[in-house]
């Protein structure tokens, strides 16, 4: 079964689907119009805010590619949140859970592709149904020019959630965009 399927200016790489996996929450890969760059030169980390379900936390994809020449590893985290859930919600706390490393000098340049970033074992963070939390996409690596770009809605950023943003260890809401992603669980 293939899921995440993107169109337009974004490739189609698929990412396989896990038997028995649900879908916690998304805000549609496909809706993606613009790169959001981490690095140490800027921002850190990029978070949307979601709603839990019960289910417990697997995977998450986002749509990302490199620019320019770039080490290091990139990781998904879980967070609780303070604030309001769709207008100022923002990570707060330590990770909840923290993904599986995805070394940065695999992710395809010139063209945005979906990745898959796993959770696992106590990692595999355990939702509480109708608890807010935020998902985080974070790389410290990197400087302006060399760095990931994650893909993000700047055009219609309508989803649930909102949007917020990692610099200088200070997470700020945003409302003028919404980061893509899907996130699965048992």
């Amino acid at each position: 079964m293939m899921i995440g399927l993107l169109y337009g200016n974004f490739s189609r790489a698929a990412i396989q689907s896990v038997a028995g996996e649900s879908l916690i929450d998304t805000f549609a890969l496909a809706n993606g119009d613009q790169n959001i760059r981490l690095s140490s030169g800027d921002n850190q980390g990029i978070a949307q805010s979601f709603t839990g379900n019960g289910a417990k936390i697997t995977r998450c994809v986002v749509n990302m590619r490199a620019f320019g020449t770039i080490t290091g590893n990139i990781f998904a985290k879980i967070y609780a949140i303070t604030g309001t859930s769709g207008s100022s919600a923002i990570p707060t706390g330590s990770a909840l859970a923290t993904s599986d490393a995805i070394d940065v000098s695999t992710i395809a340049s010139g063209v945005n592709q979906n990745y898959s970033f796993n959770f696992s074992g106590a990692n595999q963070f355990q939702t509480v149904n109708g608890t807010n939390y935020a998902l985080s996409i974070e790389y410290s690596g990197g400087d302006i020019s060399n760095n990931v770009g994650i893909v993000v809605d700047a055009s219609s950023p309508i989803d649930d959630g909102n949007n917020s943003t990692l610099v200088s260890s200070v997470w700020s809401a945003v409302t003028t965009q919404d980061l893509c992603f899907e996130l699965y669980g048992f």
